[in-house]
């Protein structure tokens, strides 16, 4: 909504206030422009020992509607089968062997019919201590969600 189309971009040209009014609307209702229709869940990804694992959390809603006031809730520990790090593998090596891990778990049945964006992942990925990281993970920790609701 905020950069729009060619004539959009018209109007913004022709009323640059109107851009302005609408990026500040976009921000106050939903804390910005969306890149993506709707974030409904995410990969947790961790390393179990030599292996790389990932964690399916989705939002808990029955109907999905745009909001940045999301539960997500655990939906399931396996993603796709793990990823095994062979001993004296590079930070490169391991960071192509997530990238594997996550396009296998994009043809999931679970996660199938959605996209997984790995785009900042790409970019930050290859600057990454992975094996650092991999030494000082502790494992998965149980995340919780409160909503405040009145009766």
């Amino acid at each position: 909504m905020s950069e729009g189309g060619e004539i959009v971009q018209e109007m913004y040209r022709r009323e640059p206030e109107q851009k302005t009014r609408m990026e500040q609307h976009l921000w106050e209702i939903y804390g910005g422009c969306w890149r993506f229709n709707e974030i409904i869940g995410f990969i947790r990804l961790h390393f179990f020992f030599t292996q790389i694992r990932g964690e399916y959390w989705r939002v808990t809603a029955k109907k999905i509607v745009r909001t940045r006031k999301k539960c997500f809730a655990f939906f399931d520990p396996k993603v796709t089968y793990e990823e095994e790090i062979p001993p004296g593998s590079t930070n490169q090596e391991v960071f192509a062997l997530i990238q594997k891990y996550l396009a296998r778990a994009q043809n999931e049945r679970h996660v199938k019919k959605f996209f997984i964006d790995t785009s900042v992942f790409e970019k930050i990925g290859p600057f990454v201590d992975w094996n650092g990281l991999r030494q000082s993970d502790s494992g998965p920790t149980i995340q919780t969600c409160q909503r405040n609701e009145t009766v």
